[in-house]
């Protein structure tokens, strides 16, 4: 009896035990913009995956500013949860097909509205604190491309950008 309550309670506690998390994989931005000062932003088009444009927000942007964005509730369990979800999801890759007229299946129709891309930009409170252009960034970004953009309820210029 005693065996088995050690046992229990040894069992119990590896499963409580927290799992480790890693903010981002290590793509080696750090060692290939190492010349790149602090508060500079680095060449978007030499950013290879989505965890270098982590890494670049966090060296150009002020702490405070990066730590708005990069904050999850909960205990930090919904940025985790974010960054988990795409690995809910497999995405079979497609091996020998045609991509030289790539660009002519991106048009997509959203809600009866016809857009350039399947993917739209979400909504992104306090743009002030990514760009001084702030949420007009965006907007101009979107109208230009033919990008469906959600608009934020708490934008930081107002509603005149829209």
């Amino acid at each position: 009896m005693r065996t088995s309550l050690i046992s229990l309670s040894l069992l119990g506690g590896s499963v409580l035990a927290a799992r480790p998390f890693l903010n981002e994989p290590d793509t080696g931005f750090d060692e290939y913009f190492a010349d790149l000062e602090v508060g500079d932003l680095a060449p978007l088009e030499s950013l290879v995956g989505l965890p270098d444009f982590e890494a670049a927000a966090r060296r150009r942007l002020p702490v405070a500013n990066y730590t708005y964005y990069r904050n999850g509730a909960a205990g930090e369990w919904s940025y985790r949860n974010n960054l988990e979800a795409f690995n809910r999801y497999a995405v079979r890759p497609r091996m020998m097909v045609d991509v030289t007229n790539l660009a002519a299946s991106f048009p997509t129709t959203i809600l009866g509205y016809n857009f350039s891309a399947p993917f739209f930009i979400a909504p992104c409170a306090r743009g002030d604190y990514g760009n001084i252009n702030a949420e007009k960034g965006l907007v101009e970004a979107a109208a230009a491309e033919n990008i469906l953009y959600i608009v934020t309820y708490y934008a930081s210029r107002g509603g005149e950008l829209y």
